[in-house]
């Protein structure tokens, strides 16, 4: 309640109401109050009873014009909306293939992607084309984005060649995923692309596509892995591979694509071995397949484990001769890079290993000291120090200068770069730098006394 003394009369004003007089009765004041200086009294409280038809009309009057110029706002955005992504033009979105890495051998691969603004009548067609290798098989579904229903009406094409159709009728947005089965035994190794394109029945015109497509698989040169020599990179080991003792970035993947948890030894000192990954570093070596100790079959999946070894290690002079363990005068670095120095300026380090279908191998060279010269004896042209074999199983040769690291015995080991650093998967050796003065034979290592016939 505001209560203000104007003469000798009070005026109460309480929820719009106004009284005149301390006990007098309530009158409506209407929604205007105004206050303002009178000329005898002071200050004067006037209160101003008011209908509020016209005031009410022009408000609505303001409003009602202000949803006219919206409603034809809203309008334009609807028209230049439908007109940017008309019926006719499918739009793919969300491409999605898996796995990306594989063999020279039959993989199956998950496969989603949805295609939306197909137009709402007659037949549409979405195609997922390879550009190498050929479709063995597909288990695909549709569904109806908007009706979130599968589609069993969709028609799937023989899954064979280079490519797969997939038609929908009268659906304008859908979502496909499954499974397509790739035999890419007959490709040669590279980067190959899987497209996907959408084709309207009305229009055929290919739609829109993200920058999720083409979709680029990587065949490798192994026909048993999807990613050999890959170290701590997970790969997909199929049917036939040779897997190693102390292995774990490796997933055993039968030829429908089903992941295996483990699997069981044939015969020998693995029969009846369970096998698992990670693979122990003393499991038993030998078969594994599904069946267990019945016969290993080529149809049934199998792998064979091996020991990883190191099977040779060699330091090669400028006569290309062994002197692995022995000494090498000092001589001079190449100006020009590998195989143009001298003496200890000029040693190509040389390996053979069992394990390159499963990681690289590595290099350390230490001083004796045990400090890690590695990266000062590595020529400009013999590094790095990880390098790779081909799945044929070539040696991996690195060149080395020591001449800037002094006389000295050095320290050569080779291991695998992961998991294979233990045991017979590594080997060291060393070569003993000496002065120029110093005469030495490099052939039988036996030390020479000047005047002392030999």
């Amino acid at each position: 309640m505001i209560c203000y003394h104007a003469d000798t009369r009070k005026h109460l004003i309480q929820d719009g109401y106004v009284s005149t007089t301390p006990t007098g009765g309530w009158r409506d004041a209407g929604p205007q109050i105004r206050h303002e200086r009178g000329s005898t009294s002071g200050l004067s409280l006037q209160t101003t009873t008011k209908n509020m038809t016209d005031y009410n009309k022009k408000v609505r009057a303001v409003i009602l014009a202000a949803l006219m110029v919206f409603s034809v706002f809203a309008g334009t955005v609807a028209l230049s909306g439908s007109a940017a992504a008309a019926a006719g033009t499918p739009v793919l979105q969300n491409e999605s293939l898996s796995p990306t890495s594989v063999a020279q051998t039959t993989v199956t691969h998950d496969v989603s992607f949805d295609v939306d603004n197909y137009s709402a009548t007659g037949d549409s067609t979405t195609e997922i084309s390879i550009s190498a290798g050929s479709f063995a098989d597909a288990d695909l579904e549709v569904t109806d984005v908007d009706n979130t229903t599968t589609l069993s009406g969709k028609a799937v094409s023989t899954a064979s060649g280079s490519s797969i159709d997939i038609t929908t009728n009268g659906k304008q947005n859908v979502s496909i995923s499954g499974t397509v089965t790739i035999d890419w035994s007959g490709t040669t190794s590279g980067d190959k692309t899987v497209n996907i394109n959408a084709y309207d029945g009305s229009a055929t015109a290919t739609g829109t596509v993200d920058a999720n497509t083409p979709v680029t698989v990587t065949v490798s040169s192994s026909t048993t892995r999807s990613n050999p020599g890959a170290g701590d990179a997970d790969s997909q080991v199929y049917n036939g591979s040779t897997v190693f003792q102390g292995e774990e970035d490796i997933t055993f993947v039968d030829s429908s694509g089903n992941q295996l948890d483990s699997l069981t030894g044939t015969s020998g000192d693995a029969e009846g071995q369970t096998l698992t990954i990670p693979i122990d570093d003393d499991q038993a070596t030998g078969q594994y397949d599904e069946n267990g100790p019945d016969q290993f079959q080529d149809s049934v999946y199998g792998v064979t484990v091996l020991q990883p070894q190191i099977e040779d290690l060699e330091i090669l002079n400028t006569n290309g001769e062994d002197i692995a363990g022995g000494s090498v005068r000092e001589g001079e670095g190449g100006a020009s890079g590998p195989n143009t120095g001298t003496g200890s300026g000029d040693l190509d380090v040389v390996a053979d290993y069992n394990y390159e279908e499963s990681e690289n191998i590595e290099l350390t060279v230490e001083d004796d000291t045990g400090l890690d010269v590695t990266g000062d004896a590595l020529t400009q042209n013999g590094g790095p120090a990880v390098k790779g074999a081909n799945t044929d199983g070539e040696d991996v040769t690195w060149n080395l200068d020591l001449t800037d690291l002094g006389t000295g015995t050095y320290t050569v080991t080779v291991a695998g770069s992961d998991d294979l650093d233990f045991g017979s998967a590594t080997e060291s050796t060393t070569i003993t730098v000496t002065g120029d003065d110093d005469i030495t034979n490099d052939l039988d290592m036996e030390t020479a006394t000047r005047g002392v016939r030999t």
